[in-house]
């Protein structure tokens, strides 16, 4: 990787690169396993992930980093997975589609509950299209996790454009999966086509803007 410098940030970035038909994950950094330190303000831009047997693109542990202009198309599981603490980090213009799971997951738990429960991220301007191909109404075009200990919370998920059509739908165009998944707010997102509804507000303090 190379680094560059863009509004005052030095960011570790991977861009233009396709990664495809492995056996589990597409992308997929990591923390300093031994340290536990987070990997901080990577870019992951302009790249392909598809027909990977879980996820397309899985960030664990990521701080301050941007996932922006990617496409993760045709993977097992997930499209993108945000997970284990991943925080403080923007999700934004990317497309998820084709994947056997969720087009998005928002997934912050992790065995370690030393580790923050907020994810505070910002998935902004992505699309959703026909996810969900592992089973029809099983899964989301964009989906708010939980280990049932550590939450997915204080996120912003704005401006996405989210349909599935066909044999093979979403459940929800976006949905928590219980009340502890709370303070997030939704706002001008575009969704159609989903089995039950476009949006599943769990949480109670959440907030359709």
């Amino acid at each position: 990787s190379s680094t560059s410098r863009g509004l005052g940030d030095v960011y570790k970035r991977q861009k233009d690169i396709r990664i495809h038909d492995f056996p589990h994950y597409g992308f997929d950094p990591h923390e300093n396993y031994y340290t536990g330190t987070p990997t901080v303000r990577l870019s992951i831009t302009e790249s392909l992930a598809d027909h990977n047997a879980v996820d397309g693109i899985t960030t664990d542990n990521c701080l301050d980093s941007r996932i922006a202009d990617n496409i993760a198309d045709s993977n097992g599981r997930h499209g993108i997975n945000i997970v284990t603490a991943a925080r403080n980090n923007l999700f934004e213009n990317n497309i998820a589609t084709q994947n056997g799971g969720n087009g998005i997951t928002l997934q912050p738990g992790s065995g370690d509950l030393s580790r923050t429960s907020d994810s505070n991220s910002i998935v902004e301007s992505n699309l959703s299209e026909n996810n969900s191909q592992e089973l029809n109404d099983k899964h989301s075009g964009i989906y708010l996790d939980n280990d049932g200990t550590v939450f997915s919370t204080q996120n912003q998920v704005r401006s996405n454009l989210i349909r599935s059509a066909g044999s093979k739908r979403h459940r929800y165009g976006i949905s928590e999966k219980n009340t502890g998944d709370d303070f997030n707010t939704y706002s001008s997102n575009s969704i159609s086509g989903s089995v039950r509804k476009p949006i599943n507000l769990i949480g109670p303090n959440s907030r359709i803007l």
